[in-house]
C-alpha cells in the first residue's frame, strides 16, 4: 500500500481495510473478516483460527491525536477474555509520516488506560507495542496488547 500509494490515495477507510483483508486472507486461509461483531460492537478486522480470535484490528485514517484516543477506546470494547492481541492501523495521508507517527505514539502513551510501551527497531523499521487495559480496576481489568501499525498512503 505504501509503495503503490497512487492506488490508495483517494480510498476511504473501508476500502483500505478491504485491501488489508485480501492480504490477511491469503495468509490466514480466508479466516479474516471485516465489520464483524465481537465484544461490544463491530470491529474492522477479525481473524479467527478455530475457536480463538487471533487478531482484532481497528483501522483509522489520521485525523489528529484525539482520533487515536477514541480509536483505542473503540478497540478496547472489542477485546474479550480470550482475545487480547489487537492492532491499531492508522493510515497517514502525508509526505512527512515521522512527525505524525510520533504524535500518534504520544497520544497512545497519554491514553488513561495505557500501562506500558515497547518500542523496537527491526530491520531498520520501528515497531510499537502497547499494553492497555480495559476500563475497570487496574489490578484485574483485561489487558490488551496493541500493535500500532502506521501506513503512509499519500
Amino acid at each position: 500500500m505504501e509503495r503503490l500509494h497512487h492506488l490508495t490515495t483517494r480510498m476511504p477507510e473501508e476500502r483500505l481495510r478491504d485491501v488489508l483483508l485480501v492480504a490477511l486472507n491469503a495468509y490466514f486461509e480466508d479466516r479474516g473478516t471485516g465489520e464483524t461483531y465481537n465484544g461490544d460492537g463491530k470491529n474492522d478486522i477479525l481473524v479467527r483460527v478455530a475457536d480463538r480470535n487471533v487478531l482484532i484490528a481497528e483501522c483509522k485514517i489520521w485525523d489528529g491525536a484525539k482520533s487515536i484516543s477514541l480509536a483505542l477506546d473503540q478497540l478496547l470494547r472489542y477485546v474479550d477474555h480470550g482475545a487480547t492481541r489487537t492492532a491499531l492501523i492508522v493510515f497517514f495521508r502525508t509526505d512527512d509520516p515521522e512527525t505524525l507517527t510520533a504524535r500518534a505514539v504520544d497520544a497512545i502513551d497519554a491514553h488513561p488506560n495505557h500501562e506500558s510501551t515497547d518500542q523496537s527497531l527491526v530491520e531498520g523499521d520501528r515497531q510499537w507495542s502497547f499494553s492497555i487495559r480495559r476500563n475497570g480496576n487496574p489490578g484485574t481489568a483485561t489487558r490488551a496488547t496493541v500493535a500500532f501499525l502506521p501506513f503512509v498512503i499519500a
